[in-house]
């Protein structure tokens, strides 16, 4: 489970790559490349076949398997989530959130899945502005969800520390991005900040 759980963002950012392709060319000639193999043309030939073969599988066993996976193993063992012998296997994916909030692991996942697509598919946007902007949307969605539903318990020292911790990470995420925005300024844009 800590394995799966660390190497999660990384899977998903693998899986997502075989679908990377970026419109290469001018008028009638514009035709999809696969960015790691800018000579290997998108869904055609061989790319297709693994497409079907390897990226599908992936997307459903990885990407979107995982995490209800792990929500259905909560969801359906919730009578014995403290208890021992499964705390012991699966607390990684619920320890530290409050009662009944035990699911928000699913929500984090979504997060990532999000992040790392728009860094995945945002080169097919053509413009990294719009890319930041949607970050910046996802970002704050996630604070707006963390702040209504408060995962983690208050009531403790140790949840009311967390609760900051995820607000605090969050908050630099949604800077990081705002500042990245900064170097794009007067980028493209005649009359724009220098």
């Amino acid at each position: 489970v800590l394995l799966l759980f660390l190497f999660y963002p990384t899977l998903v950012k693998l899986t997502l790559s075989m679908l990377k392709c970026p419109s290469i060319g001018t008028g009638n000639e514009r035709r999809m490349f696969l960015m790691a193999d800018l000579q290997e043309p998108c869904f055609t030939g061989r790319h297709e076949a693994y497409m079907f073969l390897l990226t599908i599988p992936q997307l459903v066993c990885y990407v979107l398997g995982l995490p209800l996976i792990a929500a259905i193993l909560i969801f359906r063992n919730k009578k014995h989530l403290y208890e021992t012998s499964f705390s012991t296997r699966y607390s990684l994916l619920y320890i530290g959130y409050r009662k009944d909030r035990e699911w928000w692991e699913l929500v984090v996942a979504l997060r990532k899945i999000a992040v790392v697509s728009i860094g995945t598919f945002g080169i097919v946007m053509g413009v990294v502005d719009l890319q930041a902007f949607i970050a910046l949307g996802v970002v704050f969605v996630a604070i707006v969800l963390h702040l209504i539903f408060q995962p983690f318990d208050t009531a403790t020292k140790i949840g009311r520390k967390l609760h900051k911790l995820e607000f605090i990470a969050l908050c630099v995420c949604w800077f990081t991005f705002w500042g990245g925005l900064l170097y794009f300024l007067g980028h493209e844009k005649a009359g724009s900040v220098h």
